[in-house]
């Protein structure tokens, strides 16, 4: 599945995360690494009014320790700037609702979801993403107007967006052991 930033309304997301509390890691999912690599476009615009056409490359790993704590490492990259960060349990927006890893982050008007679905034996795997507003508002990253729509580039420079944010070429994996650490 892979959404448009679509006009889902906040709720929906809200239900879909809330459906189920959190749960403990499935034992199958001890000791294992989930890697994600998709990639998010949003047009946007420069401070100078330029159309700015970029699509920003992420992988994400995350490790599920033999406790059941989620680790997460996630690296972006977009033409030759890099960046990341690593959240150790508690710290990062996963978490187990079931059988599936769920991560939510929550915006000045509306949310953004992953949701990665995986086999019964804990194999193969699958992600969705999924953005939602609240009803008639437009979906925004920050709560100041000024800053709606904005974001800092990996460059430094702050753009606008002038669309809906698409994710593309979505793809999961799993290997045993702790990629995380490497």
């Amino acid at each position: 599945m892979l959404s448009r930033g679509s006009d889902t309304p906040l709720a929906a997301i809200a239900i879909l995360t809330l459906a189920g509390t959190a749960h403990a890691a499935p034992p199958q999912a001890l000791n294992k690494t989930v890697q994600l690599t998709f990639n998010v476009h949003v047009p946007a615009k420069s401070p100078e009014g330029r159309a700015v056409n970029s699509t920003r490359s992420f992988t994400q790993q995350l490790y599920i320790s033999s406790q059941g704590r989620l680790f997460v490492k996630m690296a972006t990259s977009v033409a030759n700037l890099r960046g990341g960060k690593l959240d150790a349990p508690g710290q990062g927006n996963f978490r187990f609702v079931g059988d599936k890893i769920i991560g939510l982050a929550q915006h000045a008007s509306g949310a953004t979801q992953q949701i990665i679905t995986f086999d019964s034996g804990f194999q193969t795997c699958s992600a969705a993403f999924q953005a939602g507003k609240e009803s008639g508002k437009p979906f925004a990253w920050s709560s100041s107007p000024a800053k709606a729509a904005t974001w800092k580039g990996l460059d430094g420079v702050i753009y606008t967006a002038t669309g809906k944010m698409e994710v593309s070429n979505i793809s999961c994996s799993i290997s045993q052991g702790n990629a995380v650490a490497n």
